[in-house]
């Protein structure tokens, strides 16, 4: 989750999750006529145990939708794969 920062590192354990959806939220402000928004991404994830927890994407890593949507296709492909294993 933080760049070059080796200390905060984290991950997700794939084995643990049950599932993992994409989550958003839109920021809109207005002066004056002027209007702005800003959409924010995250990970809804939930473990095997009932646990939930946001997984934050940081931008510094690039678009965040994008890498919300990576983590999600590589998740599905380790869990069907892991089907066929069982």
């Amino acid at each position: 989750m933080y760049a070059n920062d080796v200390e905060n590192a984290a991950w997700l354990y794939f084995p643990s999750i049950d599932r993992i959806k994409i989550a958003q939220q839109t920021e809109i402000a207005g002066i004056d006529g002027d209007i702005n928004s800003k959409t924010y991404y995250w990970l809804d994830v939930y473990t095997r145990d009932g646990t939930y927890f946001k997984w934050g994407i940081r931008g510094c890593f690039g678009d965040t939708a994008s890498i919300c949507k990576t983590i999600i296709a590589t998740y599905n492909l380790y869990s069907n794969y892991n089907m066929f294993l069982v």
